[in-house]
């Protein structure tokens, strides 16, 4: 997995074979080929019959929109192009820490994020994820640099818990092309890695409009 992330193993790259891969890593046959089974099934490998495997970009926006469920009007899913608006450093509040399975006060990256589709703005958030504490983060640069990762330096993102609500609209969800007072679906969501660590926690407030819609 940590050559997938780090992109020893290239998108469209065919993979080594079962045999190769166990020999490498004095694995046996068949834990290779239930890892095999795990990737294919999160979508990370394409398989044909036992003669290639082929790896998929895991940081393309296909693969990253399997864990939307935003979905546009032909019915594919929309993660949105993402612009980031500001990041700055915070501290786990008890839910954060809960979410991210952190202490409490511990040190975090916090990213402010805008969404679009076609043009439109539908979605902002609030992204905190876990810092490591060895992380070298100089100046304001090096924060989006971060940001700008998300969680890619930390590992293969393949589920997300979310839960969804409706509330009013604010003054300051204008950015969304929303009145105060209509509705907007406010979605928290927790990503989570390969190995089953919480890998980064949003808030986005949403508004679909006419184009899109949410599946439930």
């Amino acid at each position: 997995m940590g050559k997938i992330v780090s992109r020893q193993w290239a998108p469209g790259q065919f993979l080594p074979s079962e045999a190769d891969i166990s020999r490498e890593f004095s694995l046996s046959i068949g834990t290779v080929r239930r890892a095999f089974d795990v990737l294919d099934g999160f979508g990370v490998i394409d398989r044909s019959a036992g003669r290639w495997t082929m790896l998929h970009d895991v940081r393309s926006e296909r693969f990253l929109s399997r864990l939307s469920a935003v979905r546009s009007a032909d019915g594919k899913r929309v993660d949105g192009v993402m612009d980031v608006t500001h990041v700055a450093l915070g501290t786990a509040d008890a839910e954060i820490a809960g979410d991210l399975r952190i202490p409490m006060h511990a040190v975090v990256l916090v990213s402010h994020r805008r969404r679009r589709h076609d043009g439109r703005v539908f979605a902002t958030e609030v992204a905190q994820s876990p810092l490591s504490p060895d992380a070298a983060i100089a100046d304001e640069a090096a924060l989006r640099e971060v940001a700008a990762r998300r969680w890619f330096g930390h590992g293969l993102a393949v589920r997300a818990v979310e839960r969804l609500s409706v509330e009013a609209a604010k003054s300051s969800d204008r950015a969304i092309g929303v009145a105060a007072g209509e509705p907007i679906l406010l979605l928290r969501q927790v990503i989570f890695g390969h190995d089953g660590r919480p890998l980064e926690r949003r808030v986005a407030r949403c508004y679909l409009g006419h184009d899109l819609v949410y599946e439930v």
